[in-house]
């Protein structure tokens, strides 16, 4: 049986990931191999064929979604090692930096369950948007080597804020029309600037539906969003629940943003909670199950 395994998908975040780094980090808790986000499944099934008691993955948000399914298929811990852009869920687990992450990796059996949450056969840990945001991250795609990810994000907030188009949706039987749907894993806070979670495994989807069809609803939103005040604006409404299908009238398909990668998903969405699918290792100071 071997030991431990971190694995390091060099290139998902501002700059790369020495693998040597990580190495020294870790020392003689794991061995650190190199992948890719093309390969990491695999490898981590490997991993998890290999014997391996639990799996680190040091990457963004993305790259634990990756991971996510097939640890908690195979019923082991996996340790979110910080070294993407935003590192969401890696954040509301407490592991901040490396250094926290190690020291979970010391700990070894602290472990908390939580909910992974599905769109159809993909998973996502974080966030599934709708809408506007989604044709923010294939701007993001489309700059990718050529500007810096936040730069990117600007460039499309700013032609979605001009050129943006409306969705009409049909959200557990009601048609709505909207510039976006946000949908959580877990709940998040009331204001747009509050984007952690306390709890990963209170059983719901968080459902946040930006509407488009209010007078001047553009510039409300935008507004909004500026100010910091979404959660108390007219143009969002919200619901929290374990499922929840959105259908597209004349369209059998579309672009959705999971966890920071965009895919082209057949109509209607089922989206659903799996309640503590996925076992993770805690920092020293979190709650362990």
């Amino acid at each position: 049986m071997s030991g431990p395994i971190v694995l390091v998908n060099p290139g998902s975040g501002p700059r790369e990931t020495p693998v040597a780094d990580l190495t020294t980090a870790f020392g003689d808790l794991a061995e650190v191999r190199a992948t890719t986000g093309q390969g990491l499944a695999i490898d981590v099934a490997r991993a998890v064929d290999g014997g391996a008691p639990w799996v680190g993955v040091a990457g963004g948000d993305g790259s634990q979604r990756v991971a996510a399914p097939v640890l908690a298929a195979a019923q082991r811990p996996l340790l979110p090692v910080p070294c993407g852009t935003r590192n969401h869920f890696a954040k509301d687990l407490g592991l901040d930096t490396v250094e926290a992450a190690v020291a979970a990796a010391k700990e070894g059996d602290r472990t908390r369950a939580v909910d992974l949450a599905w769109v159809g056969e993909e998973c996502f840990l974080n966030t599934c948007n709708l809408g506007m945001y989604t044709a923010i991250v294939k701007e993001r795609i489309r700059q990718k080597g050529k500007l810096p990810k936040r730069a990117a994000d600007a460039i499309g907030i700013v032609r979605e804020a001009t050129r943006g188009h409306r969705l009409r949706l049909v959200i557990d039987g009601r048609p709505v029309t909207t510039w976006a749907v946000f949908i959580g894993n877990s709940c998040y806070g009331d204001s747009i600037g509050d984007l952690a979670r306390e709890a990963l495994d209170d059983g719901l989807l968080d459902v946040r539906i930006i509407l488009a069809n209010q007078k001047v609803a553009r510039l409300r939103l935008l507004g909004a969003l500026l100010g910091g005040r979404l959660h108390r604006t007219p143009v969002m409404e919200q619901l929290c629940a374990p499922r929840v299908e959105v259908e597209t009238p004349g369209c059998g398909a579309m672009d959705v943003a999971v966890d920071g990668d965009v895919f082209r998903l057949c109509t209607p969405l089922r989206l659903r909670i799996e309640p503590r699918a996925l076992t993770v290792l805690t920092a020293p100071d979190v709650g362990a199950d």
